[in-house]
């Protein structure tokens, strides 16, 4: 994956035939004029990970005579970057995709990497497919239109990444929040396009990108299942949180750490907001964690900041002792 900058992704707009899956919330938006596409579909985040949304876009493609030779350009946030990595990985068995991030949970996580998926039933990202995309392009003016919680929980890879590993990151979060921008996506990318050279495949390294996740991803499913719907960024910060509790409880996280880490992240994110989590409830939305081996629950084993297992397996009964 190379990142270009906007005037690239403007020449490849003119020299090649591109479809562009755009998220409707960005209709109008001047920063697109320039971009030349005789094809633009329109999606909402909110379902655009389906199966109805890949079936028309298929179709989509289909009538209006797209071959492997052309490209997708996906302009959105993670909803938007999961769906045009799946679609480029399935169409015609694989077309050149570009991602355009517009989120900071997008441009620090969710486009890099090479991950596409659906959600299916109750289950996030429960169909997918792995194929990097050709180029990436950050265009940080788009982080301006972040709703509140988007912008508050936007950092939440960018904290993550830094307790998984990039002492750089933890460091100037430490000492200057997030002051800037520009340093703090491009070494949070630069942290993950690291790992992920190393292991594309998540064979084993690369799963150390899940803290949090398990977890996380088990809150969100039950959130939209309530019709009460939190950001992906917010069900990862309280899914990180939740998960150091059950590392301190396995003897995996002195106290004292796991104290000082929950300051540290209680002084970023605005969680006195947040009505406490019933997680034994949430408990039924790990059963199909694409994480799991048969009955085992897929945990990243944190340790402290950048000391991680990737390989932790925890039984059902087990994981709900621990959040009793």
């Amino acid at each position: 994956m190379i990142t270009i900058d906007w005037l690239e992704l403007i020449r490849i707009s003119k020299e090649k035939r591109v479809f562009v899956l755009l998220d409707d919330f960005f209709q109008g938006h001047p920063c697109l004029d320039d971009l030349h596409s005789e094809h633009v579909f329109f999606c909402s985040s909110l379902n655009a990970k389906s199966l109805s949304t890949v079936e028309k876009v298929w179709s989509s493609l289909l009538e209006n005579h797209f071959t492997k030779h052309d490209f997708l350009i996906g302009v959105g946030g993670g909803s938007i970057t999961d769906l045009t990595t799946f679609l480029a990985a399935t169409y015609k068995r694989g077309i050149p995709h570009i991602l355009v991030p517009t989120t900071l949970l997008a441009a620090t996580d969710a486009a890099i990497g090479g991950k596409g998926g659906i959600d299916f039933g109750n289950s996030k990202n429960a169909v997918g497919a792995i194929k990097e995309p050709e180029f990436l392009v950050v265009q940080p003016q788009f982080f301006q239109t972040l709703a509140q919680e988007e912008l508050e929980y936007g950092w939440a890879e960018v904290v993550k990444h830094a307790l998984i590993g990039s002492t750089e990151l933890y460091h100037e979060i430490t000492l200057n929040r997030f002051q800037d921008v520009d340093f703090l996506v491009s070494k949070s990318i630069e942290f993950k396009k690291g790992i992920v050279e190393k292991d594309l495949m998540e064979l084993n390294l690369r799963k150390i990108l899940n803290f949090g996740h398990t977890l996380g991803h088990a809150l969100e499913s039950f959130q939209n299942e309530m019709k009460q719907p939190f950001s992906h960024g917010k069900c990862v910060v309280l899914g990180m949180l939740k998960e150091m509790e059950i590392m301190e409880k396995l003897g995996s996280l002195s106290n004292s750490e796991k104290t000082e880490l929950n300051q540290w992240i209680e002084q970023i994110f605005p969680l006195q907001e947040i009505t406490p989590i019933s997680w034994i409830q949430v408990l039924p939305y790990l059963k199909n964690d694409k994480k799991n081996e048969g009955n085992l629950i897929g945990f990243v084993e944190f340790c402290g900041v950048g000391k991680v297992n990737p390989e932790m397996k925890l039984s059902l009964q087990t994981v709900q002792t621990l959040l009793s």
